[in-house]
């Protein structure tokens, strides 16, 4: 998640300091003393776009994967840059490439992006590979403070338009903007059991034994593709900048877009939809719980009618099993590397998910349930 500053709020203090305000970071979310080579990066920057050193760069809360740094220079011109964290990596996770290139081939869409400064794949400038981007202002809705912060109606839009946008994205044609083959999307939903159960493995830490029989089942009972689409993978409210109307500015954090099964991507928006009863997925803070949003059937409704795909009733629960059980996946492995001091020293926010994995796989258990498989 990159974190975003209402640029509308009334008074005389600053952006920043009226975000700080309504809503402050929170340390345990943050990854402290991961300073950026300032120096070198505006040296780097200096080729490709407009800048007046020095720069200066703060880290931005909210990211538990890739490290997000707000980098302002003497100007007052704002970007955003993007690394891997640290320590030892798995192959093929954080390619800084992937998130450049689709944002990059997105530009020219209905989908909004920021615009693309560059990528640099050489270690030795900052030492990590890294891309730039504009910043752009906004709010993002990251807990339900957050969203009770702003206008009931504000709440109804975002929904309105986070479904419109990611119906706009599921029907962009990824061979027109550059981004492969159709061919290569098939078979999505058997590739991510593939994958995420390969990266549980790769970093195994404890046993999750509810993990492994929900595994079996979804991948015996896989659905049918009914289509091809450029996935985000992670799309959720506080993965989108908001105008201060509710709409979509900018989506965000595309570093698990692939080619694939667009209603597997509704389905996991859908699993972070968190409902009033749905404490799994409430625990950290999901702002769809503020009145205004709807529930995640209320989204599937909005996707619908914005011209999205529809998500046949009878494969529902197969869906969002499948969503939270990824879900689980990724933050097993986030809270593995976490372990291993990939983040740095300082947050602890991660600690949660020790109990928190497990008790969505008693969710996603649940949903596989209802769905009789």
């Amino acid at each position: 998640m990159l974190l975003a500053i209402t640029a509308d709020l009334p008074g005389s203090a600053s952006p920043v300091e009226v975000w700080n305000r309504r809503v402050p970071m929170r340390h345990d979310d943050r990854t402290d003393d991961l300073q950026l080579d300032t120096e070198a990066l505006a040296a780097w920057m200096g080729d490709r776009t407009t800048i007046t050193p020095p720069l200066e760069a703060s880290q931005i809360s909210g990211g538990r994967s890739n490290l997000t740094y707000r980098v302002v220079d003497a100007e007052g011109r704002a970007f955003i840059v993007r690394r891997p964290p640290l320590g030892n990596l798995l192959p093929g996770a954080h390619d800084m490439s992937r998130e450049h290139r689709v944002m990059h081939a997105l530009a020219d869409t209905p989908v909004p992006v920021p615009q693309m400064i560059g990528h640099c794949d050489d270690p030795d400038v900052i030492g990590a590979e890294f891309y730039a981007m504009s910043f752009v202002d906004g709010l993002i809705l990251r807990t339900a403070e957050d969203a009770e912060a702003v206008e009931v109606g504000v709440r109804a839009t975002a929904t309105r338009s986070l479904a419109a946008t990611m119906a706009a994205m599921h029907a962009v044609d990824p061979a027109e903007v550059g981004l492969g083959s159709h061919l290569k999307g098939q078979d999505y939903l058997a590739r991510q059991l593939h994958v995420w159960r390969r990266q549980l493995d790769a970093q195994k830490g404890r046993e999750l034994p509810d993990e492994e029989a929900l595994h079996a089942r979804l991948a015996a009972n896989i659905p049918e593709q009914r289509a091809v689409s450029i996935v985000h993978g992670d799309y959720r409210l506080d993965n989108v900048v908001l105008h201060p109307d509710g709409t979509v500015a900018a989506v965000l954090d595309w570093e698990l877009w692939t080619l694939g099964d667009p209603l597997a991507d509704l389905a996991i928006t859908m699993t972070y939809w968190a409902d009033g009863d749905d404490p799994a997925l409430a625990v950290i803070g999901r702002p769809t719980t503020a009145e205004g949003f709807g529930d995640r059937h209320a989204f599937r409704a909005a996707y619908e009618e914005a011209g999205g795909l529809a998500m046949p009733d009878d494969l529902v629960g197969y869906y969002l099993a499948f969503g939270v059980w990824r879900q689980a996946a990724i933050l097993e492995g986030v809270y593995q590397r976490n372990l291993a001091g990939a983040y740095g020293e300082g947050a602890e926010g991660w600690r949660v998910f020790e109990d928190l994995v497990p008790t969505m796989l008693d969710r996603a258990a649940a949903f596989a349930d209802e769905a009789g498989i």
